[in-house]
């Protein structure tokens, strides 16, 4: 159980300062950002689900106490959480009557396409909370996430706030900006959704190569 218990805390610190990187805004700031997950997946995969809880725990007080309470929450719900949830479930498994001719009862695990399934549906639900941070209604939701992403654009093209956007290689920035409220919702439950699974992948291989996985074939 101590083993346990400081494997929990080794990943959670990992997990937080992973997640407390994109601070600096650097790309690979960015990279690390998105792997976040893997140290908590790993523990509750390689070790067992109290290591992946004790995970979810430390890195959450962690970024309370370095940052704030806000940060650490959007860590639980949008981080931590969901990537204890999918770790869980894919070390779910029962054991069935043997096959013909085998001695032993077989495991059967939790099916990788409902994993997948998950991850999508974890996805959406993250995406849908953030769209209504913008406002209960579709208008109110393009207005103001259209006004945010000007205020970043003018920002990083260092552009006055009372200036018309003028973007280079871009004709017209209204067109732009529309197309980027309309694709954006839908491209961030895309990229959630592979990001959690490719964080999964990667902490089942990691503990495959390191003689802990007990769950044969992918996850």
């Amino acid at each position: 159980m101590v083993q346990v218990f400081l494997i929990g805390l080794g990943a959670g610190a990992a997990s937080a300062l992973l997640f407390a990187s994109i601070v600096s805004g650097s790309p690979l700031a960015i990279l690390l950002f998105y792997l976040a997950a893997l140290p908590v997946m790993l523990a509750a995969i390689a070790w067992s689900h109290m290591a992946g809880i004790f995970a979810v725990l430390f890195g959450a007080l962690s970024l309370a106490a370095a940052l704030n309470t806000w940060i650490a929450f959007v860590y639980l719900a949008s981080v931590a959480v969901p990537a204890y949830v999918l770790a869980y479930m894919s070390m779910l498994g029962r054991e069935v009557a043997p096959a013909e001719g085998a001695s032993a009862p077989q495991m059967e695990w939790y099916p990788t396409g409902r994993l997948v399934l998950w991850a999508a549906l974890i996805a959406f639900a993250l995406v849908t909370t953030v769209i209504l941070q913008f406002g209960t209604s579709f208008e109110a939701y393009q207005k103001e996430i259209r006004a945010t992403f000007e205020r970043v654009l003018k920002m990083q093209a260092r552009i006055a706030a009372d200036q018309p956007l003028k973007l280079p290689g871009v004709q017209n920035a209204d067109e732009f900006l529309n197309a980027l409220v309309a694709i954006m919702p839908a491209a961030a439950a895309v990229l959630s959704m592979l990001t959690s699974i490719i964080n999964l992948w990667l902490a089942g291989r990691v503990a495959r190569l390191s003689d802990r996985l007990r769950r044969p074939g992918p996850i």
